[in-house]
């Protein structure tokens, strides 16, 4: 298993709730082999997208689920916050996953939340953790991200939050247009 720190891609998603669609642009500049298009649109169950000059398919959703609802009882047990959906993976193949939260609230207080991304389930594999101050107000969005290789066979990711100590919260709305979500994309193979 590896993992790759840096893509050359730079991508614009868009999420329109309304009609339960997912858009993703290359806003960037090239891409592997060139590749400057767009990838297409798709809906939240699947995905095909426009092919590069070589033939490949750049970055394709593959699996994406959103949360509206608030978590405000993140304590020091760690929890499932949003299960994706499963999807069949290519050994050869790149897969970043992410996973975001548009507030964070500490509860009244300063304090760490860990925010994780895991294989299948609460037990899974680790595949990423980032520790982030909570604010006594409100924290500001948080992106967790990760890619990926050497998957093969059907896979899942969780996303899950944890408190350092005492009670925080996650705060979500429809209203308020602020989702949660996990975001797997094939980024191809290099």
């Amino acid at each position: 298993m590896s993992d790759i720190n840096v893509i050359s891609r730079v991508q614009k998603i868009i999420v329109d709730a309304a009609s339960s669609s997912v858009s993703v642009v290359n806003t960037g500049p090239p891409g592997p082999r060139g590749y400057t298009g767009a990838t297409g649109s798709t809906g939240l169950t699947g995905a095909t997208g426009a092919t590069g000059a070589d033939g490949t398919i750049p970055a394709v959703i593959k699996n994406y689920v959103e949360i509206a609802s608030a978590d405000v009882t993140i304590t020091v047990t760690e929890e499932v916050q949003i299960t994706g959906g499963s999807f069949t993976a290519i050994p050869t193949r790149y897969y970043r996953v992410t996973y975001y939260e548009p507030i964070l609230y500490g509860g009244g207080s300063n304090n760490y939340m860990k925010l994780r991304i895991r294989s299948t389930n609460l037990t899974g594999t680790e595949r990423q953790m980032s520790t982030v101050l909570v604010g006594a107000v409100y924290t500001g969005a948080y992106t967790v991200s990760r890619v990926i290789t050497g998957l093969s066979g059907t896979q899942n990711f969780v996303a899950t939050a944890q408190s350092n100590s005492g009670t925080q919260q996650i705060l979500r709305g429809t209203t308020s247009g602020q989702y949660g979500y996990l975001l797997v994309e094939d980024l191809g193979t290099p």
